[in-house]
């Protein structure tokens, strides 16, 4: 079917409102003819190039309300004419929060969220500063491209450990030799998630090369790395 979406094409240039195609919804899928939509910060980010390229044409607006027009063969919680509303969040809706009705809080979304945010791939331009594109990714491997003082480079990325759910280490191959290391580690804590981050860059030729490294980039991957931690806690808190 057709509809009318508002459609960023490319960051940084007005949005485009047109009609586009939608498929019917699949068996797990509820078609909903929004009434209206917000725009968050994220969407903001995205339409100012913050989040990375490589991921438009992109309808915008994933918070709103609206009105069921259909379901799939396997949905039973909502019928057409329900009036209903968005969370980026999936809710289980077999938690004491969710039985209760407030599925906003439910349990295990609070528990998984963050995890599913860090070991997504497709949501590293939602908070690693420096990432540019994901060309490509599969179990085990992703080829990134990435930018540091106004230069593109590509690292090939490939899973040398993992814990679903609790820890993953990934090793890189970068421009010139040079490698990469990095591990995410998450852990119950207090009622959250601990998040332990590390990341090590080895650059080709040795000290002269770690000397000639620091020189061209100074600090600058610290504070990019530090602004990346600060928008995945926003990102994670904000659900």
């Amino acid at each position: 079917m057709r509809i009318r979406a508002a459609v960023l094409h490319e960051p940084r240039r007005p949005l485009v409102v047109e009609e586009v195609d939608i498929a019917p919804p699949r068996e797990d899928e509820v078609l909903v003819r929004v009434a209206a939509a917000g725009v968050c910060h994220s969407d903001v980010r995205l339409a100012d190039g913050e989040l990375g390229e490589g991921r438009s044409p992109m309808v915008m607006g994933h918070e709103g309300a609206g009105v069921v027009e259909a379901v799939g063969s396997a949905v039973s919680h909502v019928v057409p004419g329900d009036h209903v509303g968005f969370c980026i969040v999936p809710a289980c809706r077999t938690c004491e929060e969710c039985a209760a009705g407030r599925f906003h809080l439910c349990v295990p979304a609070g528990e998984y969220g963050p995890r599913g945010t860090l070991m997504d791939p497709h949501r590293l331009a939602e908070w690693v500063t420096i990432h540019r594109k994901l060309n490509s990714a599969s179990d085990g491997e992703m080829d990134q491209t990435l930018c540091l003082r106004g230069v593109n480079f590509h690292v090939h990325w490939e899973l040398e450990d993992c814990e679903v759910g609790k820890r993953a280490v990934w090793k890189g191959r970068g421009p010139a030799h040079s490698h990469a290391e990095t591990e995410y580690r998450l852990t119950p804590q207090e009622g959250g998630t601990r998040f332990a981050y590390r990341n090590v860059f080895k650059a080709p030729l040795g000290a002269l090369g770690a000397l000639a490294s620091r020189a061209l980039v100074g600090g600058q991957p610290e504070r990019e790395a530090q602004q990346s931690l600060r928008n995945l806690k926003a990102l994670v808190e904000k659900g």
